[in-house]
């Protein structure tokens, strides 16, 4: 998204719309895990409920979570395709805002898990192992 930007809101609302449903046209998605907060993510994709994996929040405008502004979201579901960005982060706060996001949310996480020098290494490995499918 850094690169391309983000995808316009007409498909972020269709995403959307996917995500949590649309009354009269199809019903939400199974794996759409709402939040007593109003927040949701999706259950399904291994992203669990980190800040940049953030689908949408009840209520809130659409400039307040990056996943579906993203060019290719990469839904489990494959029902949404990728989609070329728009060349504009306005609607996610701009690129330096977006990068900030993205760095606090890894710190946050980094913190979280009590990763220290000493242990780098070993959290490296974990992540590597995670992403190539071997948890």
């Amino acid at each position: 998204m850094m690169r391309e930007g983000a995808v316009t809101n007409e498909v972020y609302e269709y995403r959307r719309g996917v995500c949590e449903g649309v009354e009269g046209l199809n019903p939400p998605c199974p794996f759409n895990k709402g939040k007593e907060n109003g927040e949701h993510y999706c259950d399904k994709c291994g992203c669990g409920e980190r800040k940049f994996a953030l689908l949408y929040i009840d209520g809130e405008p659409p400039g307040n979570t990056e996943r579906l502004h993203m060019p290719d979201p990469q839904c489990p579901m494959y029902a949404m395709r990728r989609m070329p960005g728009s060349g504009s982060l306005k609607s996610v706060g701009g690129r330096i805002k977006q990068l900030k996001k993205l760095l606090v949310a890894a710190k946050e996480e980094v913190v979280s898990k009590g990763v220290t020098e000493k242990n780098t290494n070993e959290y490296l490995a974990e992540i590597e192992g995670a992403s190539n499918g071997n948890t």
